[in-house]
């Protein structure tokens, strides 16, 4: 082993899969949106009443809307709900399709989804939730205690890097029965 380490060509070797290890771990921590699917969220609304979520949890659906594209095909539901055990409010995205691309965020937007309208959403009062937990699947988002909802009209994958939405759903207000 001792003469292997002396050939030049073999320090060559051990310092290209070094660096081809390097890059790669840099390429796959980099990358905040995989293609990989996202698990089940807690609360479920299926319905405009109250639920029952798979973790016994009763929530309130407060709107809903259905993903439209922009820069890239996005299909799937945004649900806003709110918890009755403690009023807090939770966004559900139910069967999200979307391209996997870094530096994706789920954010919430005062714009009112248009078809051309891809580069509005931060303009004006937004509230960024987070990376994108996955670009396919279903997941939970936390909303910010004290968040203004009558505010908001929109819910967008968004692009941090290029400042553009990959697709919008409009908010719309579930009548309460």
């Amino acid at each position: 082993m001792s003469t292997l380490l002396r050939k030049p060509a073999a320090w060559a070797v051990a310092v290209i899969l070094l660096i081809g290890v390097g890059f790669g771990i840099y390429w796959t921590l980099g990358r905040s949106a995989t293609g990989a699917t996202a698990a089940a969220p807690s609360p479920s609304a299926e319905s405009v009443g109250p639920s029952a979520t798979p973790g016994g949890q009763r929530v309130s659906l407060l709107a809903k809307g259905n993903f439209v594209s922009h820069e890239h095909k996005t299909t799937g539901e945004a649900r806003l709900v709110q918890l009755y055990t403690d009023g807090h409010t939770q966004l559900v995205i139910v069967g999200l399709d979307t391209t996997a691309a870094p530096d994706l965020h789920l954010m919430l937007s005062a714009q009112r989804v248009t078809a051309g309208n891809k580069a509005a959403y931060d303009d004006g009062f937004h509230v960024d939730l987070g990376p994108l937990k996955a670009a396919k699947g279903d997941q939970t988002y936390e909303i910010p205690r004290g968040t203004d909802l009558t505010a908001i009209y929109s819910v967008t994958v968004w692009s941090t890097a290029t400042s553009v939405s990959f697709g919008a759903a409009e908010l719309k207000q579930v009548p309460r029965t």
